[in-house]
């Protein structure tokens, strides 16, 4: 059960199941993915806050499925600094929940974002997302994936959130299976 609509959180989670489940080992995984609010500004500033987005999603999407053996996945899009570095990053807070209350957070690499997005984000209150306020000045940019945009093509938010979904869901899979 995944607590999003995303197209690059579910192609990011279809392709890390892919990878981890090979043909001749085939184990029938239903996804199910469904919209869930984080509660968290469209914009969320911190660890903190990207974590908490991503944990309400994860817990939202198990309880929709109660008694059942399901793993709940939340994905929450945040920036953040690295200090005493001034500069900002967009990452992303990964959870997982397994039966049992089982649980664990992982956190992507960031991308380094441009000080006058970071005003701006600023100025719209934390309304507005990287992605959005990118794509205002840049009408080509995908506002869903600025990775892209922001490396110069050489990471997109599909492939950093997979470097971390792997991982994560051999080890969750390998406890439930």
């Amino acid at each position: 059960m995944v607590g999003s609509t995303s197209k690059v959180k579910i192609s990011a989670i279809e392709k890390s199941l892919y990878w981890l489940n090979p043909i001749d080992q085939c184990v029938l995984i239903k996804l199910v993915f469904d919209e869930i609010v984080s509660t968290v500004n469209p914009q969320p500033l911190g660890l903190e806050e990207g974590v908490r987005g991503a944990l309400h999603r994860a817990l939202f999407a198990q309880m929709r499925n109660p008694g059942e053996s399901v793993l709940a996945i939340g994905i929450e899009n945040f920036v953040d600094q690295e200090f005493p570095d001034p500069s900002w990053f967009d990452r992303a807070a990964i959870c997982c929940l397994g039966p049992d209350r089982l649980m664990e957070v992982v956190i992507t690499e960031g991308v380094l974002i441009p000080n006058n997005i970071m005003e701006a984000v600023y100025r719209y209150a934390q309304q507005k997302t990287v992605g959005q306020l990118l794509c205002q000045q840049y009408p080509s940019v995908d506002p869903h994936d600025p990775h892209i945009f922001l490396t110069r093509s050489l990471k997109s938010r599909e492939g950093c959130l997979i470097l971390k979904l792997v991982p994560i869901l051999e080890r969750m899979l390998r406890i439930m299976i």
